[in-house]
């Protein structure tokens, strides 16, 4: 059975376009190696044609989220995602931060993971990256320090 591999990423955080062309753009790559992407930001074009409130929005993706093996976390700032990110963890989903490390883990031998996903989907400027590696790193030590707190209060029985 394919695996479905919900993606969590910025939306509203930076140019919206981008953000759900590079949404779009994972999910390619994944249909193209055998798994099946669920695209929330997609949710972008059912806005625009009939408007509802960020919950409704958040809410609806939850519901896909739980229907999913796997979560891949694209770098970037979004209260939205990390709250994804939480959630998938409550339900002891893996979470993957690259399409590189989703794909070994899988089995994949380097050989036979594309150029795309071991560049994972190269960013269009030298100085986009360098802000998108400094949010990552933010966000990679702020959910360590998240994840290590409930780690905590889960062994004291909390």
């Amino acid at each position: 059975m394919k695996k479905k591999v919900y993606i969590a990423s910025p939306y509203s955080h930076g140019d919206v376009g981008k953000n759900v062309k590079l949404q779009m753009d994972t999910a390619i790559i994944l249909i193209d190696n055998g798994y099946v992407p669920f695209v929330p930001l997609l949710n972008h074009f059912l806005h625009m044609a009939n408007p509802r409130k960020e919950e409704v929005w958040m809410d609806y993706d939850m519901e896909w989220l739980n229907s999913c093996d796997i979560l891949l976390r694209l770098p970037g700032k979004s209260p939205g995602a990390d709250a994804e990110v939480r959630a998938a963890r409550l339900r002891a989903m893996p979470v993957y931060h690259s399409l590189y490390s989703l794909m070994s883990a899988d089995g994949f031998k380097r050989s036979e993971i594309p150029n795309s996903a071991r560049e994972s989907l190269e960013i269009s400027s030298a100085s986009e990256q360098v802000s998108q590696t400094r949010e990552f790193q933010e966000y990679f030590e702020n959910s360590l320090i998240e994840y290590d707190g409930l780690y905590e209060k889960l062994s004291e029985g909390e």
